[in-house]
């Protein structure tokens, strides 16, 4: 586990915005897009309506405590 991420990812709220994923997770929005769009990727969003993204601080906790690799 990368404890690190794991203490700054503590510090965002429990639904968080693609920017904040893709700093966290060190990939670019472009890259979470591509995996919503294609369906892909170690994690889905929570909410998906219109331009309102937001992913699970639990889910990326999860993705980085089991050393999957985004």
């Amino acid at each position: 586990m990368d404890n690190n991420r794991t203490k700054r990812l503590n510090d965002y709220p429990p639904l968080m915005k693609c920017r904040q994923v893709a700093e966290v997770l060190g990939v670019s929005e472009s890259t979470l897009s591509a995996w919503r769009r294609h369906g892909t990727g170690p994690i889905r969003p929570v909410i998906s309506e219109g331009k309102t993204i937001r992913y699970s601080r639990t889910d990326i906790k999860r993705l980085i405590e089991t050393g999957v690799s985004p």
